[in-house]
């Protein structure tokens, strides 16, 4: 498998027409919510159920939250922290110091935006490709 670093920058360029950044950034940040409250709920025993009459809101919430499929507010955010114990940290920082580059692995590296599309559209050679996390 070869491995081809480039800057986030190229990697957005490759999705720009499909994906905006701000899309990218808001499912990052739900995808960690979402698990930050998911293994909260495990590091307790709680099944859903359980869990719900912990933070006195209903099973459907607690599912909606850990499906990644809940806009939450500063204030709700607030409000499971409290009630779990945890910390929340919001960090907003320039772009260029935030991300610098991303790994992306693939076994026949596809050059070019329109031929990775073409790919992702056919789900055809991009089975082994995956953008890991940048830092």
């Amino acid at each position: 498998m070869k491995k081809k670093t480039v800057s986030l920058m190229k990697a957005f360029e490759m999705f720009a027409d499909y994906v905006s950044a701000s899309d990218l950034i808001a499912a990052r940040l739900l995808s960690k919510i979402s698990v930050a409250i998911f293994k909260k709920r495990l590091d307790l025993g709680l099944n859903q159920k359980e869990f719900a009459e912990k933070l006195e809101v209903s099973q459907a919430m607690v599912s909606k939250w850990e499906s990644e499929n809940y806009n939450y507010s500063i204030e709700t955010l607030a409000k499971i922290c409290d009630k779990l114990d945890l910390d929340i940290d919001i960090t907003i920082e320039d772009k260029s110091a935030a991300y610098q580059y991303c790994d992306i692995y693939d076994d026949d590296w596809i050059s070019g935006k329109s031929e990775l599309m073409d790919a992702i559209k056919t789900n055809d050679e991009v089975k082994n490709l995956t953008l890991l996390e940048c830092a």
